[in-house]
């Protein structure tokens, strides 16, 4: 099945930003706590402040909203590298089950099941690789602008929505791959409030 190939290409894009991003922002949670605790040890009065300790990259909303849209763009061509792989079963069962997807043209439709699996599959890349474009070109173009907080809250509550039948209909690999991309959202949201 295509699964391995969909989660090996999505760990090598993973690894890289993994050292570039989540190390900075573990140390960065550690700095703080260690930060929070010397304050209690010592009897100071408990003052924190996260502008002090944050990089102001971390931050920059435009910056948040920009590695969701990047997330997407990625999370789109890992989606469509499914479409090259035919479905092959791995026992009897499954074989006559893509057998028959492939084979059996549905009445009414006078499509097999196969193609119009192969459509929604296809659908959901072009969408989620339309969704990324749009987004990076609404972070070079648009921001800042009056109206940004409301389009990446938008964003948010769309991708919300989007989660809730991913979640309950689909496996772990999608799931995790837009899950990250609507927290990069959540963050761009979070911090675009925070803005002076």
């Amino acid at each position: 099945m295509w699964a391995p190939v969909y989660w090996l290409s999505w760990m090598q894009v993973c690894l890289p930003v993994y050292d570039t991003l989540f190390v900075p922002i573990h140390r960065l949670f550690q700095d703080g706590f260690n930060r929070l605790q010397g304050q209690i040890l010592s009897g100071v009065e408990m003052r924190v402040s996260y502008t002090k300790t944050i990089d102001p990259m971390l931050t920059n909303y435009k910056f948040w909203f920009k590695t969701a849209a990047w997330a997407l763009l990625v999370t789109g061509l890992l989606h469509s590298l499914s479409l090259l792989n035919k479905p092959v079963g791995e026992n009897d069962s499954e074989r006559q089950m893509i057998d028959l997807m492939t084979t059996l043209v549905l009445g009414g439709v006078n499509r097999t099941m196969y193609e119009l699996y192969f459509f929604f599959s296809l659908s959901m890349s072009l969408f989620t690789l339309f969704a990324a474009v749009l987004n990076l070109m609404f972070a070079r173009y648009y921001m800042p602008s009056a109206h940004e907080r409301k389009f990446i809250a938008a964003s948010l509550v769309f991708w919300t929505i989007f989660l809730v039948p991913l979640i309950l209909l689909t496996f772990i690999v999608p799931v995790v791959c837009y899950a990250l991309c609507w927290f990069f959202f959540l963050l761009a949201y979070w911090f675009s409030g925070k803005r002076p």
